[in-house]
């Protein structure tokens, strides 16, 4: 789709649902190699390469956006910058639309997940948890409920020691009952909400959050439970990411012990595990989202070997490639389709998101190159 000489892409997030040809169906933020700013660009559903709007950000003050989110109405910006952290709203077309100051002083933590959900201009953020000595002697990760001008957070807290790490925020909502999902991996016991859940060591957790969209509070723990009893464990030292269907499951997705994908399916009322899959040899996730096109999930991976499968499919690699990409659908039936990329070179995938009309914009950063692919949906 395009090639952005000299830059690395940070991340991207989609902005229409069913966008027209012309309209703006993706954003993404990347930073030239030799810095100085951030530049926000929208990319339309129709594949220019040329972006439908762009914003130029000054790292005035250190500032420096680390991730984005959007709920299709609008658009959320993680900045890191000598103030501290914080989270700028803007509308479709790039406007500021007001900011929201999460912690302030110097920190070496940063917002490890943003997330915003339909209808609502709250934005939902993971601040990672840090050792001690480095701002935040609890080792705690910390959630935020934030909107301009104002920020409500609760610890989530390792109570015998140790780093607690924030991985993902999605929505989960069923019929009346908006909601939200966390993953998130601790050491031994480990508080949150007011539960708390105790393992052997770092271990992964989820926990359902109920929420008031028409109230400005910190959403309900409801369910905090580990993800430990698995037919193939998560690997304690990777990151646990989330997706639902929209309808009725949720998947919870990482690396197992030896480096495979691992994705579990759960019930989205229940939470009661279902299906499993696991690849045969090293593919490591980039990342899984709610698939823009029916009841189903879209996973974005990397591999750099021959012989990596999923679901007794197996990927195409050439001797002398680096990192090849892959992306797998998972829909609610279980059937599993998928698309991988054999191409050289060393394709360091950022992440992906819909890109209107059944493709998929994936930011990908290769060499000195910040590159955006545009790609149906398998």
């Amino acid at each position: 789709m395009v090639t952005l000489p000299n830059s690395r892409f940070i991340g991207i997030a989609q902005v229409a649902v069913g966008a027209a040809p012309t309209q703006t169906a993706s954003a993404t933020v990347r930073e030239p190699i030799d810095g100085g700013s951030s530049i926000l660009e929208g990319w339309a559903a129709n594949g220019s390469a040329t972006p439908s709007r762009t914003r130029l950000i000054p790292w005035m003050g250190g500032y420096r956006a680390t991730a984005i989110a959007s709920n299709t109405n609008q658009i959320a910006m993680a900045v890191q910058s000598s103030f501290g952290l914080s989270v700028e709203l803007m509308d479709s077309s790039f406007v500021n639309a007001g900011f929201s100051s999460l912690e302030t002083g110097v920190t070496d933590a940063g917002i490890s997940r943003l997330a915003m959900v339909p209808g609502m201009s709250a934005v939902f953020a993971f601040v990672q948890g840090q050792a001690q000595g480095q701002g935040n002697p609890s080792g705690s990760a910390r959630f935020f409920r934030a909107a301009p001008g104002t920020a409500l957070s609760t610890a989530y807290s390792p109570m015998d020691g140790g780093v607690a790490y924030g991985d993902d925020i999605i929505d989960a909502s069923l019929p009346n009952t908006p909601r939200l999902l966390l993953t998130s991996r601790c050491p031994h016991t480990c508080s949150f909400g007011g539960t708390a859940v105790t393992t052997t060591g770092l271990a992964g957790r989820f926990a359902l959050m109920t929420y008031d969209p028409n109230t400005f509070s910190l959403p309900s723990v409801a369910t905090h439970e580990s993800v430990e009893v698995a037919r193939v464990p998560f690997a304690r030292n990777e990151v646990l990411r989330a997706a639902s269907d929209g309808s009725t499951f949720f998947y919870l997705a990482g690396q197992g012990s030896t480096g495979e994908l691992t994705v579990e399916r759960r019930s989205a009322a229940s939470g009661m595990r279902g299906n499993e899959w696991t690849s045969t040899g090293a593919l490591r996730l980039v990342d899984i989202r709610r698939s823009p096109n029916g009841s189903a999930v879209v996973l974005l991976a990397t591999y750099e070997a021959a012989n990596v499968s999923f679901n007794m499919t197996t990927f195409p690699h050439t001797s002398g490639n680096q990192r090849n990409v892959v992306v797998i659908r998972i829909d609610a039936g279980g059937t599993v389709t998928s698309t991988a990329f054999n191409l050289p070179g060393d394709q360091q995938a950022v992440g992906f998101a819909g890109g209107g009309n059944s493709f998929l914009h994936i930011a990908i950063n290769q060499g000195s190159d910040a590159v955006l692919w545009r790609i149906p949906e398998p």
